[in-house]
């Protein structure tokens, strides 16, 4: 019977509580004006780069198929997906 408590005693011992590995935040912080001021910059400028692009657009015509259109517009997609991204966070 002796055994028999003893590895009931092993079993019973208290457990530790798990930590969470990542805490919660517990205050908001507000982001600083200077990056804002850089968003706001790289967002006008994508939205250039963007108008650029399609004005080749319109030069080379709607039906152009030229290897540098291809890319152009592969290209345009990509930074107006960056561009949503940025506007959303």
């Amino acid at each position: 019977m002796s055994k028999v408590k003893k590895s009931r005693n092993r079993s019973i011992r208290p457990r530790r509580k798990v930590t969470h590995p990542l805490a919660r935040q517990r205050e908001q912080k507000p982001v600083s004006h200077p990056r804002l001021m850089a968003r706001e910059r790289i967002l006008t400028q994508l939205h250039d780069l963007i108008v650029a692009c399609e004005e080749l657009f319109e030069e080379h015509g709607e039906a152009c198929d030229c290897e540098a259109c291809c890319v152009v517009s592969n290209m345009v997609g990509s930074l107006r997906v960056f561009r949503l991204i940025l506007e959303i966070s």
